[in-house]
């Protein structure tokens, strides 16, 4: 494996707050059919059935309880899915009513993955759909789902890469440097597919594997960017986060400074990086 960019035992994600992750996950609005969560979603339930391994238990450990898991019974109907979020799924989001269709729907449940509320060696899937990030102890969460996969059952994780949002990291140190002379942690700092690599091992999974995808989806402007990060729960949960919101001036600048359109009237939209890191191992 190679070199470690982050000591993963001091990886930023320990800094987040976890009260200000859990506010905003309850915040945020249930996935749309055409919106990037339920294109991560539908990605992760393709990946599950590539594995062509059957999975009676799932476990789904996820922002909030909702969408992957409902695709997760659509493909695997016979399998016995639970969803464990950050937050708690709004009612319109998340059906518990059996059906005869559907006789054993997905349970709910709110946590994070670093004390699972499950006996050792109890699933034959667990899956860590964009959680990893927004755990305060990743190595725990990780230890965590290990105990309560099967021996031989494999984890699949989805998280995001450091290129996410490389654009505007760049500029919002820039601003903060010149206006604040300190640089204020804004954006979540991910880890990389290195490190991604190298956390799986340590925590104990064998034959781990890491590859990325990267999206570059254009958005109106900064507004309405930022506008989707709240719809979605992406805060900025670090322990040192600037006080208060985001200053009118600040946000002026960004949008002028990130806008292609002061350079080019021709552009169109906000282009913006999203990496994607998917991974899988397996218990031993």
């Amino acid at each position: 494996m190679s070199s470690q960019t982050v000591p993963l035992e001091h990886h930023p994600a320990s800094r987040l707050d976890p009260r200000r992750v859990r506010r905003a996950m309850g915040r945020a609005a249930p996935v749309e059919n055409d919106d990037f969560l339920a294109f991560v979603n539908q990605r992760l339930v393709e990946r599950v059935t590539e594995i062509r391994l059957d999975f009676p238990a799932i476990l789904e450990l996820g922002r909030v309880p909702g969408h992957a898991a409902q695709l997760l019974r659509a493909q695997l109907p016979d399998a016995r899915v639970i969803a464990q979020g950050l937050a708690a799924p709004r009612p319109e989001a998340w059906s518990t009513s059996a059906t005869p269709q559907d006789p054993n729907p997905p349970c709910a449940l709110v946590g994070d993955p670093v004390k699972l509320p499950f006996a050792t060696n109890t699933f034959d899937l667990v899956i860590a759909n964009m959680t990893l990030h927004w755990s305060a102890d990743a190595m725990r969460a990780l230890r965590e789902i290990r105990r309560v996969l099967k021996p031989g059952a494999p984890l699949l994780l989805v998280t995001m890469g450091p290129a996410t949002l490389s654009e505007c990291r760049a500029v919002l140190a820039e601003i903060d440097q010149a206006r604040h002379g300190q640089v204020w942690p804004r954006i979540p700092e991910f880890f990389s597919l290195a490190d991604l690599g190298d956390l799986l091992g340590l925590a104990g999974l064998a034959r781990p594997v890491v590859d990325r995808e990267m999206i570059r989806p254009r958005f109106e402007d900064v507004e309405h960017l930022l506008f989707e990060l709240r719809r979605i729960g992406a805060t900025n949960a670090h322990r040192r986060r600037p006080p208060g919101l985001m200053g009118k001036g600040t946000l002026r600048e960004l949008a002028r400074r990130c806008d292609p359109r002061q350079a080019d009237p021709s552009a169109t939209g906000l282009p913006v990086t999203l990496e994607i890191l998917f991974a899988h191992a397996w218990k031993p």
